[in-house]
């Protein structure tokens, strides 16, 4: 049997929960500004992408990578689907049934999520610049290498994800008519005072946490259980706060930000995307202080 040469560095199980029942999304360009009609097969994926250089005509196997994610995704997906059924018949303030086994599978899978995309490949590559080494270029079997590293031995996804199982789980409910939106880049980190989003190792810092769209309807937030404490009796809850419609778009800003060139959604409206991506680098955005 043939592996599949196309690789995905955001999962199709993921990107289906934003599709139509034709399967089909709408995608923003972060950079053009233009919008397509496109699908969970064709987006957020390039040849080869987990083909380690290194391997190939050795003794191992140069797709382990796409091969473990593959397993990862496959397990995630069916933990993912159980807790949407659940979440769908769930009253607010009700608490989700998360097993240890399930809440470290989806640590690990958050973890990798962020860390596995283009966007942390290319900087990666920027590596030695930072260190004063700027005659050294990476070649682009290099940085498959040095990404393939970073995943498996660097033990970066073990930080995070410790990280992320130790935090205070919260699940909210999206009845607004404007969807939750997802991207090629889609674990987002804010910081505690809720004003900025954040990337590089900035996503350690005291009170940061995780929001991560599970799809169109839900969002799962992971709070760092020191700065959020007040929030401990609510882990693995429905929230009871009632999303408004500037709360979805101040979510969806994180898309935004984060995303390398993609936004996702099931509707073609990206009116707020236009204008949110030019304010990027400011804090026009921010919520007024308290």
């Amino acid at each position: 049997m043939s592996s599949p040469k196309l690789h995905h560095y955001v999962p199709r199980f993921y990107l289906k929960q934003f599709a139509d029942k034709k399967e089909c999304f709408w995608v923003w360009n972060k950079n053009t500004k233009k919008v397509f009609k496109g699908n969970p097969y064709g987006v957020a994926a390039e040849q080869h992408f987990y083909r380690v250089p290194e391997f190939i005509g050795s003794e191992y196997d140069p797709l382990f990578l796409e091969h473990n994610l593959s397993k990862l995704e496959f397990d995630t997906s069916i933990v993912m689907n159980k807790w949407l059924e659940s979440l769908n018949s769930m009253q607010i303030m009700e608490k989700l049934l998360v097993t240890p086994e399930e809440r470290r599978l989806l640590s690990v899978f958050i973890s990798v999520q962020f860390l596995r995309t283009a966007q942390q490949r290319d900087i990666l590559a920027l590596f030695p610049k930072l260190v004063g080494q700027d005659n050294s270029d990476i070649s682009p079997n290099e940085k498959i290498n040095l990404h393939a590293y970073m995943l498996c031995s660097s033990g970066l996804v073990e930080e995070i994800a410790e990280r992320i199982e130790k935090s205070i789980w919260l699940f909210a409910r999206n009845d607004t008519e404007i969807p939750f939106w997802t991207s090629d880049n889609p674990v987002c980190f804010k910081t505690g005072d809720n004003r900025m989003w954040l990337k590089g190792m900035g996503i350690m810092s005291e009170g940061s946490y995780i929001v991560y769209p599970i799809n169109p309807h839900y969002v799962l937030y992971c709070k760092e259980p020191n700065y959020w404490a007040m929030l401990k009796k609510l882990d693995c809850y429905l929230s009871p706060v009632k999303m408004t419609p500037d709360m979805i778009e101040h979510e969806n800003a994180g898309q935004v930000f984060m995303a390398t060139r993609f936004v996702i959604s099931p509707n073609n409206n990206f009116s707020f995307a236009n204008e949110f991506v030019e304010t990027i680098g400011t804090d026009i955005y921010a919520p007024p202080d308290s």
